[in-house]
């Protein structure tokens, strides 16, 4: 008993009734929203069509029934699943608490978001407009098809929370520049000589738009290369969710991968939060998973966003005021930027943001907003804005459907010849004159001159590392901040084919001239690698590339419009000769200090400090030349090697001593630079630094991001 609202759908009615409120369902695959009448109003207003100002939901998610227990106030977050403002979680058809801890967790710990749904994505509505539906359904038979009820405003806003695509639906599939449209005329075009997108009714949403995808472990693992080729502009990508559960499976994976391919990226954190201190405890938990990732701040093209949706977790309550959910956000905001991280910003549908989120201060730092319908119902007031337009793209690469968004501007920004990110403040000019190994921040690939050729017009490979010649260069200043780099095989430059600046365009080895074809200059990246930029002109920073990240050996070089990414990044790998026997490592910075192992200890796992020079056995190493500009330090009096504690990829990584191992983490590089040489680590490319540039006997010694400071920079004698 008690099941009062069903859906007779199957009932009969008038000739053509079923077919015409079947055409106005959303994802019908054709575009019908200026047919049905929709009109855009101002701000965050709904839109609608003559009969009515809510929305729909797509039939196929409907629930048959609604159990009478079911309070209208309540939210249905899946097909099956209603969550009250108690936060109690609720069989939608039955009446029954949901118990199933793979949808609602346990007290301790909240469950995957999107297993509710099996990784697919649901509208979050409230019960009262379900049930009003369900009878106009009933009614369906008797009600003229024009008035049926149009789908496309404030209810077609999508939570992240559930990706139900239903059967029948169109996919919205990738295109060569850009992904596709929605199915209500939200679609793709150009303004102001830029890619746009634009809602249905042909208002601009944003120019210099992009096409994003957002991704999570429901994705599966992605091949990130051909999703670049088939049109993937940018990503954002879970990095979890709550606090203390650990990263997203493919997290590491999305992250590495989007750095290795130069695909502009950013994060979000989907939030179980229900006051100010478990919104600090999420933001502490982003800060070290954000950590642990190798995650800088200005690795973001996209802000890190914090994902507020109404959940279910058992024994909790999901906030319903905006006071206590600005309580939330400003414990997050504020716990990030304490660390650094300053490009923040909020997702969230728009429902939610009219009710719950309905703060002045949330709504100005929400920049991405999910809508399927025909314009996005919230009026943002950052001119940057991204657009969750549709969830059922499908891209090559991609196994599994995906969330598709357009990222822009509404009003144009400047970018300076297509390049936002390279800064003359992170130009190297000091570079010590001299021959070096150039190696990728791709593992284990160096640029190569192809069997050790002598022949101008040779193009340039990456190859694995063989301590060769043909893979051993020399730079040189030029006198302008620019360098010449020249094979020590050939005696032949570095030089930019034609001296076009075209992508894919070959980079070569020819015979010297000096041409700004054969003149480059070299940026430090957030990493600490360095990107390498061809000195031609036009407007553009063309950067020496690995074509499309390939780690196939013989992998062609090119030039490619600059974008920041993994093959676009290299190790500058000084071939220094450093004599065997005894060497002492010691910091003019720390007054002359040495690197030491604690009072001698043999013990593997033993931290490394600075102390007072003493010229003891604790205190001497050896380098033993690992090949193409690489060393293993052993430690004299145990024979141990100077180890990165488990292969620790982020900031602040021991260095220990410790039984010697095949790793990289026992592997290290050297640059000469003007006060000394900086020791880098072949697994991060970060340098050993004096933690904090303490000075006191005893301060332990770490990796961290180089930066040429002066706690960095060691003598070796």
């Amino acid at each position: 008993m008690g099941l009062q609202w069903k859906r007779h759908l199957g009932r009969a009615c008038a000739a053509g009734t079923v077919t015409a409120l079947l055409a106005l369902m959303p994802f019908a695959g054709v575009n019908r929203a200026h047919a049905a009448g929709l009109t855009s109003q101002p701000g965050n207003q709904t839109y609608s069509t003559a009969t009515g100002e809510t929305g729909a939901v797509p039939r196929d998610m409907l629930p048959d029934t609604i159990h009478d227990s079911i309070p209208e106030e309540a939210t249905m977050v899946s097909k099956s699943v209603a969550v009250t403002d108690q936060g109690e979680a609720r069989d939608i058809t039955t009446g029954q608490p949901v118990t199933d801890t793979s949808v609602v967790g346990t007290p301790d710990h909240p469950a995957d978001p999107l297993a509710k749904t099996g990784g697919k994505s649901f509208i979050p509505v409230p019960v009262s407009e379900v049930k009003e539906q369900l009878d106009e359904s009933d009614r369906a038979g008797s009600v003229n098809p024009a008035a049926q009820r149009q789908v496309g405003d404030r209810y077609s806003s999508v939570a992240r929370s559930g990706v139900y695509r239903p059967q029948g639906r169109s996919e919205a599939v990738a295109k060569t520049a850009s992904l596709g449209n929605n199915a209500y005329g939200a679609h793709w075009g150009t303004h102001n000589g830029s890619q746009a997108f634009f809602e249905a009714d042909g208002t601009l949403f944003a120019q210099q738009a992009k096409g994003v995808i957002d991704v999570s472990q429901w994705q599966g693992r992605i091949d990130w290369a051909t999703a670049r080729a088939a049109g993937v502009e940018g990503a954002i990508i879970r990095i979890g969710y709550g606090w203390g559960n650990g990263f997203d499976s493919t997290a590491l994976y999305n992250i590495n991968e989007c750095k290795r391919l130069g695909i502009p990226f950013g994060l979000y954190l989907y939030s179980y939060a229900y006051d100010g201190n478990t919104g600090w405890a999420e933001g502490d938990g982003t800060v070290d998973l954000l950590r642990r990732a190798g995650v800088q701040p200005g690795d973001l093209t996209y802000p890190v966003y914090y994902d507020l949706e109404k959940w279910a977790w058992t024994g909790h309550a999901p906030p319903t005021s905006p006071a206590v959910y600005d309580s939330i956000v400003n414990s997050w905001y504020n716990r990030l930027q304490s660390a650094g991280y300053n490009n923040l910003s909020i997702y969230s549908y728009t429902y939610y943001l009219n009710t719950a989120l309905n703060s002045g201060t949330i709504r100005s730092r929400t920049h991405w907003v999910a809508s399927y319908g025909a314009r996005t119902g919230f009026n943002f007031s950052a001119n940057q804005r991204c657009w969750q337009y549709a969830d059922n793209g499908r891209i090559n690469g991609i196994g599994n459907s995906v969330d598709l968004n357009a990222c822009g501007n509404r009003n144009p920004v400047s970018v300076g010849g297509d390049v936002a990110k390279l800064s003359p403040a992170d130009r190297i000019t000091d570079i010590t004159e001299g021959d070096y190994f150039i190696g990728s921040a791709l593992p284990d690939r160096y640029l190569d001159v192809p069997a050790g050729s002598h022949q101008d017009e040779t193009q340039l490979v990456t190859w694995s590392p063989t301590n060769a010649w043909n893979q051993l260069y020399h730079l040189k200043p030029h006198g302008d901040g620019s360098y010449i780099i020249t094979s020590k095989n050939s005696g032949k430059a570095l030089d930019v084919s034609t001296g076009s600046t075209r992508n894919g365009n070959p980079v070569i080895q020819y015979s010297t001239n000096r041409g700004p074809n054969q003149r480059w200059y070299f940026y430090r990246s957030p990493e600490g690698y360095v990107f390498i930029i061809s000195a031609l002109g036009d407007g553009r920073s063309v950067a020496l590339d690995v074509t499309s990240g390939n780690m196939a050996l013989g992998t062609k070089m090119e030039i490619w419009q600059y974008n920041g990414g993994q093959n676009q990044a290299f190790r500058l790998m000084q071939a220094a000769a450093i004599p065997g026997g005894k060497r002492t490592i010691t910091s003019s910075y720390a007054n002359g200090s040495s690197l030491d192992v604690p009072a001698g200890s043999m013990v593997r796992d033993t931290r490394l400090q600075t102390w007072p020079y003493n010229g003891g056995p604790n205190q001497g190493f050896e380098f033993i030349d690992a090949g193409n500009g690489r060393y293993k330090i052993r430690v004299v009096h145990s024979k141990m090697y100077l180890d990165l504690q488990y292969g620790f990829p982020g900031d602040g990584g021991n260095i220990v001593q410790y039984t010697q191992t095949s790793g990289y983490n026992q592997v290290w590089y050297l640059q000469k630079y003007q006060g000394g040489y900086a020791i880098r680590s072949m697994v991060n490319n970060k340098a050993i630094d004096i933690h904090s540039g303490g000075l006191n006997p005893g301060t332990p010694v770490i990796t961290y991001t180089f930066r040429e400071q002066a706690n960095q920079k060691w003598n070796i004698g």
